[in-house]
């Protein structure tokens, strides 16, 4: 192979390799919901926190812990069992610190945006919590569903490498990627 075809190939191949997306963000809401429809509870439904500390995913699964966050319509929200992170010195360095109940308030906003790749980029949303004590969750967790929030996910590191902590509203229908169940079943 002469050198001017390997150098196009190699650099294909590392942006082929570079060029990840979120496997998450098909399940992302593209449309603000309302007040109303965020309202509600959520339970913990997916663990993928492995990246973190092996095998922390299903340490946090069997934790027999009743993880859920509740959405209130006066802006209020209850943690609660929630698996809790400290950022490091970085936004990719995590420690684990356990389960905690918190209080907060919490509001819609916009969190980001999605795009297949054109020019089709849409704005995604998602929940800003404010904690008493100004602690962070990592970054603010977006709303999925289609036609109504059915779930919210939080995200860890950069949404590419796919470390989340996946919730379900409760009597929501399933997600389309059959996340319908309780974490650990």
């Amino acid at each position: 192979m002469s050198r001017l075809f390997r150098f196009p190939v190699l650099l294909l191949l590392i942006l082929a390799v570079g060029c990840q997306y979120n496997p998450f963000a098909h399940r992302f809401m593209t449309r603000e919901p309302t007040t109303a429809e965020a309202v509600g509870t959520y339970d913990l439904t997916e663990v993928y926190v492995d990246m973190v500390e092996a095998g922390l995913s299903e340490k946090i699964r069997q934790s027999k812990a009743n993880t859920s966050l509740r959405l209130r319509a006066d802006g209020t929200a209850s943690l609660v069992d929630f698996p809790v992170f400290e950022e490091g010195t970085n936004a990719f360095d995590y420690r684990y610190t356990g389960l905690q109940s918190l209080d907060a308030q919490w509001k819609i906003i916009s969190v980001g945006s999605v795009s297949s790749g054109g020019n089709d980029s849409k704005t995604v949303y998602g929940i800003q919590f404010t904690f008493a004590d100004s602690r962070k969750l990592f970054d603010w967790p977006t709303f999925t569903g289609k036609d109504s929030v059915n779930g919210m996910i939080f995200t860890l590191y950069d949404g590419d490498q796919g470390q989340i902590l996946g919730f379900k509203k409760r009597n929501a229908e399933p997600d389309g990627a059959g996340n319908s169940h309780r974490a650990g079943q």
